[in-house]
């Protein structure tokens, strides 16, 4: 394996740890959303370039939305029942 695929290798098995750790915590409710939340935030605007943002930003995405719910805007949405 060359050094280049190595360090593809490595990022890859890195960010999907990072995002079954994030699955483990919120589906066990390991976490308080509102910290996890600010953390993620926090993360975004401490980025040291836009690719880190840019990630921190798609995790904080995701942890807000509900699974298996499409996220219509409020004001088109009809009353919840």
């Amino acid at each position: 394996m060359r050094e280049e695929e190595s360090i593809v290798w490595m990022m890859c098995h890195h960010l999907k740890a990072a995002c079954t750790l994030m699955n483990v915590c919120l589906d066990n409710d390991l976490v308080v959303d509102k910290l996890l939340l600010e953390h993620l935030l926090d993360r975004a605007k401490e980025a040291e370039d836009n690719w880190e943002e840019h990630m921190w930003l798609t995790f904080l995405r995701k942890v807000k939305q509900p699974e298996n719910v499409v996220m219509f805007n409020p004001e088109i949405r009809g009353p919840d029942k």
